[in-house]
């Protein structure tokens, strides 16, 4: 949900393995990773955060806090798209990559912009000079040539 990457993750745990002096081959290891995203991340994770959020929501509506339950991220759909971020989700919900979402959601300040917010933002702010790289740029080319 930090919006690392697949390359970073099996790096990350690659390094964790040698600290602990544990022995292992690398095509295991991207396995296992790979094992745990879909499975953890992607299935069992959301699934059991959901159940959670469904029965915290109950609770607060029966002892009169039903508007504590509208503070509650929605951590199914993060973790779906990988984003922990509202700004980030309202860029991919726009149309644009995962990475791409994640590369400028860098250069905008605020974390919390819905999509037409967003929109505003990008239409507001000129990317081409900023260190990003192409294929974000085009992206967001095709999507601004929509709206």
């Amino acid at each position: 949900m930090n919006g690392y990457t697949v390359a970073r993750i099996i790096n990350d745990r690659e390094i964790h393995y040698k600290k602990k002096g544990d022995s292992y081959k690398i095509s295991t290891l991207i396995r296992n990773v790979l094992d745990d995203i879909e499975n953890i991340a992607r299935f069992r994770a959301p699934k059991y955060l959901s159940c959670y959020n469904d029965v915290l929501c109950h609770v607060l509506k029966i002892n009169s806090k039903s508007h504590l339950a509208e503070h509650l991220k929605d951590v199914q759909l993060s973790l779906e798209f990988g984003v922990n971020i509202k700004t980030q989700l309202s860029l991919i919900a726009l149309g644009l990559s995962r990475t791409s979402a994640i590369e400028i959601s860098e250069l905008i300040s605020d974390s919390e912009l819905n999509q037409r917010e967003v929109l505003r933002w990008l239409l507001a702010n000129n990317l081409k000079n900023k260190d990003i790289p192409n294929l974000v740029l085009i992206e967001v080319d095709e999507l601004l040539s929509k709206h």
